[in-house]
């Protein structure tokens, strides 16, 4: 059973540099309560995932539209750098000092600490006395057609909604119980795990939904709901980056496919 994800339109987003997915590698590598294991696990597939260019093959006819809405936050940043290594440095030194935090990659490395949706929701405390600065920043709009099987369209937009589901429970209503967030968010993804073995993005998104759940069972502290909220923020950005870049992916083999009409324009040399 396969399913086929393409894009159906796209707001511009910010440059995306072929290592994007440092970001989120070096954010969930990023805290002293991870085993050699589980960092071995998260590499792994957050690797994979920014391979993840194959079309979504299927033989099911039936289409369903999925959009992942703008996101605009506010986060508490730490450091801008324009060099991973020495951001990776500087995110250890804070680690050890008590600070929880990650590295996003946008046009620079910025070290975050905390996101929301208002200024003042920010966790200050989470800096931990560290200086530290307030600044915006969007995720763009992405729509995309799924087809497959009708029968199994339903579950496909859940998991791929489910990261900015958690998202908006975290940042806007905070009611659920981050235990139980967690639970039932690696009953889904490992639902998930194995239902597409074929499509390399919708599996692997549920390996990071199932890593993300061990990260923040050894993540537990004053903070956890702080780093939760950072940790699903950074992987609706990638989930966002690798849409995209699936989409350029298929729109590069499309036009390759297509026979050029230089000829019937330009006259001969």
């Amino acid at each position: 059973m396969g399913i086929i994800l393409q894009r159906r339109k796209r707001r511009q987003i910010r440059l995306i540099r072929r290592r994007l997915a440092i970001a989120m590698i070096i954010a969930l590598l990023g805290t002293a309560a991870m085993s050699d294991g589980l960092r071995g696990k998260l590499l792994n597939a957050m690797e994979k995932s920014t391979r993840a260019a194959q079309v979504f093959a299927g033989r099911g006819s039936a289409q369903k539209e999925l959009t992942l809405p703008e996101r605009k936050v506010y986060a508490l940043q730490l450091g801008v750098f324009d060099s991973g290594e020495r951001a990776a440095v500087e995110a250890k030194r804070l680690e050890q000092s008590g600070v929880r935090c990650m590295i996003w990659q946008r046009e620079q490395m910025r070290i975050i600490s905390s996101v929301a949706l208002h200024r003042d929701a920010l966790d200050l405390g989470s800096a931990r006395g560290h200086e530290a600065y307030v600044i915006s920043d969007t995720l763009g709009e992405v729509s995309v057609r799924i087809t497959g099987e009708a029968d199994t369209l339903d579950e496909v937009c859940t998991l791929m909604t489910l990261p900015d589901n958690l998202l908006t429970s975290l940042l806007e209503s905070g009611e659920e119980p981050l235990p139980e967030m967690i639970r039932r968010t690696r009953e889904l993804a490992q639902a998930a795990q194995n239902a597409h073995p074929e499509n390399t993005l919708y599996t692997e998104l549920a390996q990071s939904l199932i890593n993300w759940c061990a990260l923040m069972e050894q993540s537990k502290g004053d903070n956890s709901q702080t780093y939760a909220q950072l940790t699903l923020y950074a992987l609706c950005y990638e989930l966002r980056a690798a849409i995209d870049r699936q989409a350029s992916a298929e729109s590069t083999a499309s036009a390759q496919r297509t026979p050029s009409t230089a000829a019937d324009v330009m006259p001969p040399a």
